[in-house]
């Protein structure tokens, strides 16, 4: 039986902006999948691949406001029509639960990556004058629906370095589809910074000295250089067990600093990516990578670095730095003290024997 999944409680909910934004997902549909992914997450943090997700029946028909089941299993059956996952079931009653069980991360789901070819491009459209707004999206949508399901199926029998292919292919549909019609005037699209990930800029690559001016690519390239200058390696393109990129990454870390004042914000970004290799330096149990850097617990680790000058201290390293911080003195001191409790009361006979029982283990 899956884990159980308890609200609030445990776990924590977070979808990419890619997937929040698939037009293909209502509301409740993608709440639906908000719960199913924060169960998800929750395992993955726990070192653990999760494969099936149980919720109560009573919880979920409570969330989606003391609806019935039917109402639950509509919104299932949305998101196993988009794929995002393979199968759901109620099982032990009133008092039982929903399963679900899942294939792949969200954000891997072919109508997100449509999607976010669709609001790339809908983002760079300029409208013609005296076309209305509603007659534009109308076109568009047509558009889309004349080869949407053909895109759906090649991107599911794709493997992953096939893909950028594919959407590449789709955009370049949908432009000249709406220029050709006089809908619309569409915009270069510009490459996205990930697709340049898989060979990482040069270490004296030189970046604007005024960091309120750096965008998401400038940042990724800081993190890149720094990287680069403390292990002397070049950094993955991609997480192959989340699927976040490095830009991905940097943007947890702005989302991390939300509340600092603008001014603030981008600096301290800054000054963040390079206490992170101070506090997570390169080791045979540690790899300063950029998805550990977005991990939310070495983020406040790092924060609480900056505001206090506390270096953050390995669980695996903080035992045998107690030890090591002791003085020879203070060692022995110590193990004479272990020694006496262990041997109070012993006849001098029973201490011998013992010392010599000892002595024989050790050889």
């Amino acid at each position: 039986m899956a884990d159980r999944f308890i609200l609030y409680q445990n776990g924590f909910y977070s979808l990419p902006n890619e997937v929040a934004c698939c037009s293909r997902l209502t509301g409740d549909s993608l709440k639906l999948l908000g719960l199913i992914t924060n169960r998800v997450n929750t395992a993955e943090k726990q070192g653990k691949e999760l494969k099936t997700v149980a919720m109560s029946r009573l919880l979920l028909k409570r969330v989606f406001g003391n609806s019935v089941d039917k109402t639950v299993k509509n919104y299932a059956k949305r998101l196993k029509e988009l794929g995002f996952i393979e199968t759901y079931s109620l099982q032990g009653g009133d008092g039982g639960e929903f399963v679900f069980t899942i294939n792949d991360r969200p954000v891997n789901n072919p109508y997100v990556l449509l999607s976010r070819i669709e609001n790339e491009l809908i983002a760079l459209t300029e409208l013609q004058t005296g076309l209305g707004a509603d007659t534009l999206l109308d076109a568009f949508t047509s558009a889309i629906q004349d080869v949407e399901h053909d895109y759906v199926v090649r991107l599911k029998n794709a493997a992953e370095n096939e893909r950028q292919a594919i959407l590449t292919e789709y955009s370049n549909y949908l432009r000249e589809t709406l220029q050709c019609k006089g809908m619309a005037s569409v915009g270069k699209c510009l490459p996205k910074s990930k697709n340049k990930k898989s060979s990482p800029l040069p270490k004296d690559t030189v970046l604007p000295e005024d960091v309120q001016s750096w965008s998401y690519p400038e940042f990724v390239n800081h993190f890149l250089q720094e990287y680069h200058r403390v292990t002397g390696k070049n950094h993955a393109a991609k997480s192959s067990k989340t699927g976040k990129t490095v830009e991905d990454c940097i943007k947890d870390l702005q989302h991390h600093y939300r509340d600092h004042e603008n001014a603030e914000r981008k600096p301290m970004m800054k000054r963040h990516i390079e206490a992170f290799f101070i506090n997570y330096p390169p080791s045979e149990k540690i790899s300063p990578t950029a998805f550990l850097m977005a991990d939310c617990d070495a983020l406040y680790n790092v924060q609480r670095y900056l505001e206090t000058g506390s270096k953050h201290t390995p669980y695996e390293e903080r035992s045998f730095k107690d030890r090591k911080g002791k003085s020879l003195e203070e060692i022995r001191a110590q193990q004479a003290r272990e020694t006496k409790q262990e041997y109070m009361g012993k006849s001098e006979d029973e201490f011998i024997e013992r010392l010599i029982s000892r002595k024989r283990r050790k050889l």
